[in-house]
């Protein structure tokens, strides 16, 4: 772990470097300071062994919507019921919140872009409640895998 000042010509700035793993990571900051204290947090967390959670919800909803699809919604529900959701889903939730990152989505981002534009897009009560439903599970889901902390649809 360490930060040094990249050359003005290769785009500047400070870099900090790290071992995760077998990996070798780095990451580059506009700002000195900013530098300094990413690297501090990176020492922190490579002592209280949770170093892998600076990556952890970087993936997109729709990229593990996919996964939470296909170990948990496949085999455990009836057909029709799946291709209702997979209705919901891809008509609903992947259009609004699909772009954005796991660790992205708050409660506020959730009421904001996917209930409040369903209802003003005249989009009835139940189908609402079908996606922050389905929205909540695979968020559930998140957690379980410990990409969340928590999981934001449960506000």
């Amino acid at each position: 772990m360490s930060w040094r000042r990249v050359p003005d010509e290769k785009g500047g700035g400070y870099e900090v470097r790290w071992r995760q793993g077998t990996r070798h990571r780095s990451r580059t900051f506009r700002s000195r300071e900013d530098a300094k204290l990413f690297d501090g947090e990176v020492q922190r967390r490579a002592r209280l062994g949770t170093l892998a959670d600076l990556d952890a919800g970087i993936e997109l909803l729709a990229d593990f919507g996919t996964e939470w699809w296909r170990r948990s919604v496949q085999g455990r529900l009836a057909v029709s019921t799946r291709r209702r959701y997979a209705e919901v889903w891809d008509g609903h939730v992947l259009p609004r919140l699909g772009d954005y990152e796991l660790r992205q989505l708050r409660a506020g981002v959730i009421d904001d872009e996917l209930v409040s534009a369903m209802l003003a897009d005249g989009v009835g009560l139940a189908t609402v409640r079908k996606a922050l439903y389905m929205l909540r599970s695979c968020l559930a889901y998140a957690v379980r895998r410990d990409l969340l902390l928590y999981n934001p649809a449960r506000e």
